[in-house]
């Protein structure tokens, strides 16, 4: 089994990474069209943010001395965000056009950040996940752009371990993973509640911080991570399992229910994804959802909440969805490219999904790219001049 820390150095044939040709990516010379973001390590165990574009060249590779986990692009300032992987202090603020790192936020005393953020529609506010590791709580940091990246409010996440959240439709109302796990920057990787954790789905107003709403999750030692929010408003999640069984639910639905819905599947399946979901995303009525322990992409109906097929890639973890196709496909083909996926072995996939029935989607490989001596991290974020 490959990991992040092992990487293929073999015969699989490479885009080439010059940076020159990158420029065609520029409109007028100002802002990107179209570049992917994420953070990776190389085989020296040296980390890095990175853009590059949808044929795998390079655009930028910039040195951090942390690995970072989830980015974000802001297209009124031309800034990439990156997050810092927890229990980061940082967060790493990239200026697009000049390829350069231009700011780095610092987490308050008593704080870190869990990976995530998400920006609202007017590029002014950032939302932060964080950890009051003081008082052993969650907490949303807002951070005013306007005014440096300055933090102007926090409120509760009204959960343990907040990791990834979202702006729903609406752009008002913040919906947020809480793991449920507490943990201490001194120890990182202990789990300090491990008999006795409670993750939940909680909502809340992203003006106030007033809770709207909190799910708790119905399978204990279930750590809710990462979400997809539909155009609809359909909250999608992905567990982390902690329990002993491999054989319970990993992913689940929320949209105005009284409980969190789990997605349904044969036991081997949920074995397969070996107890972990890494990224999710979803088009139309199709959820994927990435396990890189499990070394599988999986693909499900968001109208059933059922399984509909999964392939094989080993270490798969980043994964976006994307409105139009980057490469020329036939059109009396049924194929649809829906998809951007990477893994820790430095390849980028473009997958296309066809629905061959009601109830199976055959996925295939249409594109990939590769960048050799990288292993890119959990996540990837499509940077468009839109």
């Amino acid at each position: 089994m490959y990991t992040r820390r092992q990487f293929l150095l073999g015969s699989i044939s490479f885009f080439s990474a010059a940076q020159t040709s990158a420029y065609t990516f520029l409109l007028n010379k100002k802002s990107p069209n179209q570049l992917l973001l994420s953070a990776c390590t190389d085989n020296n165990n040296k980390h890095y943010v990175t853009a590059s574009t949808v044929d795998g060249q390079l655009y930028y590779k910039i040195l951090i001395p942390e690995r970072a986990h989830d980015s974000m692009y802001d297209v009124k300032n031309h800034h990439a965000l990156y997050f810092g992987r927890s229990p980061s202090q940082n967060i790493y603020i990239v200026d697009v056009i000049n390829r350069s790192l231009v700011k780095t936020i610092t987490a308050n005393k008593y704080r870190h950040f869990y990976g995530h953020g998400v920006l609202d529609k007017t590029s002014q506010y950032l939302y932060v996940t964080e950890n009051n590791y003081k008082e052993g709580k969650g907490c949303i940091g807002v951070y005013d752009i306007n005014e440096g990246y300055n933090k102007v409010n926090e409120f509760d996440s009204h959960g343990i371990g907040p990791h990834q959240l979202l702006l729903l439709p609406n752009q008002k109302t913040l919906v947020v993973a809480n793991g449920g796990l507490l943990k201490h920057p001194s120890q990182p990787k202990k789990i300090l509640n491990e008999s006795n954790f409670n993750s939940c789905l909680s909502y809340i107003d992203s003006q106030t911080g007033t809770l709207l709403g909190r799910y708790d999750c119905a399978f204990p030692k279930n750590s809710l991570r990462h979400m997809a929010v539909n155009s609809e408003g359909k909250v999608l999640i992905g567990a982390q399992s902690y329990a002993g069984d491999p054989t319970i639910p990993l992913i689940f639905s929320h949209q105005g229910e009284s409980t969190l819905t789990p997605f349904k599947a044969e036991e081997f399946i949920w074995q397969s994804h070996n107890q972990y979901t890494g990224s999710l995303a979803v088009k139309e009525n199709t959820l994927a959802v990435t396990s890189p322990r499990g070394n599988i992409i999986s693909f499900w109906d968001i109208n059933t909440n059922t399984f509909l097929s999964k392939n094989n890639h080993n270490d798969i973890a980043g994964l976006l969805a994307y409105d139009y196709p980057t490469v020329e496909i036939p059109k009396a083909s049924p194929i649809k490219t829906q998809f951007f996926a990477s893994t820790g072995q430095g390849l980028v996939l473009q997958i296309g999904t066809n629905s061959v029935s009601s109830s199976f989607v055959d996925s295939t490989v249409i594109k990939q790219s590769y960048v050799p001596d990288i292993a890119w991290d959990n996540h990837l974020f499509l940077a468009k001049n839109t």
